[in-house]
């Protein structure tokens, strides 16, 4: 079998008068490369190629290490004829483990700092509309640009929704959605591992053309506790001379189970009815907010801890054998986000 896939390395559209590059608001192009999970053998896919440095590309693959040990490559570059025989390595995704290489090629200095989220699968399924308008509502108040949502299962209908939401006139919204197919083709793999290859295409996908990135579920949501959007927050980190590669956020569980706090059982959103999280269960799953300029340019990434009293992930799920789930601990920061 003959794969193909992938993308030649980046171009920005150019500016005629200054020779500026210019991303525009609804033309990111996020869906570029177009990626789907590709067979090259009975126990490897892969998913997507990035040119990140002078003719040496990335790809974001999954499978058995005893498939990849005698694997060869041909790589056919954009205005060659002739493929070039490539020397193939890997690097190990784990759950201990997850390698982002270094981008060589020139990055561009965004003059302004845009935020976005690329979104996991959802794990229940089918996923309501209702679950998608509160978090697309909520981080589009809290100052996300863009949404790069990983498609496994969507009614299409939900997706040309907010696709035309996207482009509407209204400055109420203001944010872009780009659909990424995502049809992986092992069943029960853990969420951390699926989460971890979505991180790292969404890396790549993004870079030179978002300032910030993070990768979230449908069911988490970045709670502010003082500042009013998430801009705000990262400035002042670099303001303060807080500024890292990344940064790692404190994770708070809430039991959907749990009942709703009676002077909100008349609000919409779930988010705002369901105020206890379980201190009980363990942050096994870290989530970090990636400076993609700075991660990109060297080898050892530098972590910061964000404190819960600036910033949580709010996680909001199902918790199996929680009976007392009513004694957990009070938090109504996000009720601060609530509209009239």
């Amino acid at each position: 079998v003959f794969n193909y896939f992938g993308k030649p390395n980046q171009r920005s559209e150019m500016n005629c008068t200054n020779n500026v590059p210019v991303f525009t608001k609804f033309d990111m192009k996020f869906e570029e490369p177009l990626s789907a999970w590709q067979r090259l053998n009975d126990d490897l896919y892969v998913y997507s190629a990035y040119n990140i440095r002078d003719k040496e590309i990335q790809v974001i693959g999954f499978g058995s290490s005893n498939s990849i040990k005698d694997m060869q490559c041909q790589i056919l570059f954009e205005n060659e004829i002739e493929p070039v025989l490539g020397n193939f390595n890997y690097l190990l995704i784990d759950l201990h483990n997850i390698p982002i290489l270094p981008i060589k090629n020139q990055s561009h200095n965004l003059n302004y700092v845009n935020i976005g989220v690329c979104i996991t699968p959802s794990l229940t399924k089918p996923i309501q509309p209702l679950q998608m308008i509160s978090f697309i509502q909520f981080h589009d108040i809290i100052g996300v640009d863009n949404f790069i949502v990983y498609d496994f299962g969507i009614p299409s209908q939900y997706n040309s929704n907010f696709k035309e939401l996207s482009k509407s006139l209204n400055p109420y919204w203001k944010f872009t959605y780009t659909i990424v197919p995502w049809n992986f083709p092992f069943l029960n793999t853990h969420p951390t591992i699926i989460k971890d290859l979505i991180q790292a295409d969404c890396l790549y996908r993004t870079y030179n053309k978002v300032m910030y990135i993070t990768t979230l579920s449908w069911e988490e949501y970045i709670v502010l506790r003082y500042h009013h959007s998430l801009t705000d927050l990262l400035t002042d980190f670099k303001k303060s001379k807080m500024k890292a590669d990344r940064y790692k956020l404190k994770t708070l569980t809430f039991c959907t189970q749990q009942t709703d706090i009676n002077s909100n059982k008349n609000v919409t959103l779930m988010i705002f009815r369901k105020l206890y999280y379980d201190s009980s269960i363990l942050d096994n799953r870290p989530i970090y907010i990636y400076n993609t300029h700075e991660v990109f340019k060297k080898n050892n990434i530098y972590t910061r801890d964000i404190g819960k009293d600036l910033v949580t992930l709010n996680r909001y799920q199902y918790c199996p054998g929680k009976s007392n789930i009513e004694t957990g601990t009070e938090d109504t920061s996000i009720l601060r986000f609530t509209e009239d």
